[in-house]
């Protein structure tokens, strides 16, 4: 192999071995499905309060308020209710 690959791969690999990885919490998806009773359903997903690696709105409202569903159960977090209420 190339001695002029070499050092960047392995500079790359450093890096990368640096990167911060995901944590993904199966612990907090538990809650929200017995709360919703969505246990293998649709919305039996992570992606009810993440967009990929970020917490959406949903996630960052269930963070702030203690993990509390009942909290914020009233509040529109994707934002359905304006588009029914036109």
């Amino acid at each position: 192999m190339n001695s002029k690959l070499i050092i960047p791969l392995l500079l790359s690999a450093l890096a990368l071995m640096g990167t911060p990885m995901a944590s993904a919490r199966p612990g907090y998806l538990e809650p929200l499905n017995q709360h919703h009773d969505t246990v293998e359903t649709g919305l039996d997903s992570c992606t009810n309060c993440h967009n990929g690696e970020a917490r959406n709105f949903y996630g960052r409202a269930y963070a702030g308020s203690g993990r509390n569903f009942t909290v914020i159960e009233n509040l529109d977090s994707d934002g359905d209710l304006r588009i029914w209420s036109k």
